[in-house]
């Protein structure tokens, strides 16, 4: 499976890619943000267990960590990185037909990498923009991305 294949899974294809424990975590939070899969990765990414502190330490940082994850993300399906994603791009295509968990597995490394957190930990709200993405193309998402950094600026 080449990486413009899989941008165009189904949900269910997409939620099998994580760990066990995972996908049931990444359900209950997508039905209690009722479908909103930016809520629930603000939620993923503020999950802690009591008495700890939270993701960055600080309470309600989620968001804009999401939004980090968002950039890396889009820097590597788009290729708006100055080549920092292209060798990572370049091996994932030439794989030919990887399955979906590696496929996760490395888009998860790569961003982790550059944003300094383990793989296991983004991969989920990886999973969760691509849902957001919904079945839209690459090149329409991309766009979008563009459009919505130039109004808000």
């Amino acid at each position: 499976m080449v990486l413009d294949d899989f941008l165009q899974l189904e949900k269910e294809a997409l939620i099998s890619s994580l760990d066990g424990y995972q996908q049931e975590l990444i359900i209950a939070l997508i039905d209690n943000a009722k479908g909103d899969y930016k809520l629930a990765a603000d939620n993923w990414l503020s999950a802690s267990p009591s008495n700890t502190a939270q993701f960055g330490g600080e309470h309600n940082k989620s968001s804009v960590f999401r939004e980090k994850v968002f950039d890396e993300f889009e820097k590597f399906i788009c290729g708006c990185d100055d080549g920092r994603y292209a060798n990572d791009r370049d091996k994932l295509n030439k794989q030919g037909d990887m399955a979906k968990e590696a496929i996760i597995s490395s888009i998860s490394a790569s961003i982790g990498c550059y944003l300094g957190v383990a793989a296991a930990f983004i991969a989920p709200v990886i999973v969760l923009i691509l849902l957001s993405t919904g079945k839209i193309f690459k090149n329409a998402w991309c766009e979008t991305q563009k459009e919505m950094k130039m109004t808000s600026t």
